[in-house]
């Protein structure tokens, strides 16, 4: 995505941005559709597809726990494209702590997952 950028103009990086990335509007759709397509739609395809072949209630409980653990992943990657198109420093700094969230995150894909293998 990265020389693709580059080639049609779709980040600008420079004193004037002050060393932030700038997107265009064509290169920010052109990431939305890559997050939606190719990384989004897929894994909740796959969650969804995992969770109905579980027959064990507290399996499916906790895998429960670790696809909503996935989900501020998700938003943070669409909110940082979304920053990154409108260049405003406000939304940029929510953006930043809205990425805060991926503490809580990361807390419920451990419990949902790793604290399980620890006990056994």
């Amino acid at each position: 995505m990265a020389p693709i950028a580059f080639l049609m103009d779709g980040i600008t990086i420079d004193e004037s941005t002050n060393w932030k990335p700038v997107w265009n509007l064509p290169f920010a759709l052109y990431a939305f559709l890559l997050l939606s397509v190719y990384i989004i739609v897929p894994l909740i395809y796959l969650l969804i597809k995992t969770y109905r072949s579980f027959e064990d209630d507290e399996l499916k409980r906790r895998w429960k726990f670790f696809s909503l653990g996935l989900f501020p992943y998700f938003l943070d990657l669409y909110l940082i494209t979304f920053s990154n198109f409108l260049n405003d420093p406000t939304f940029r700094l929510i953006t930043a702590l809205v990425g805060l969230s991926i503490y809580a995150s990361a807390f419920l894909l451990y419990y949902g997952v790793i604290h399980q293998i620890e006990k056994k």
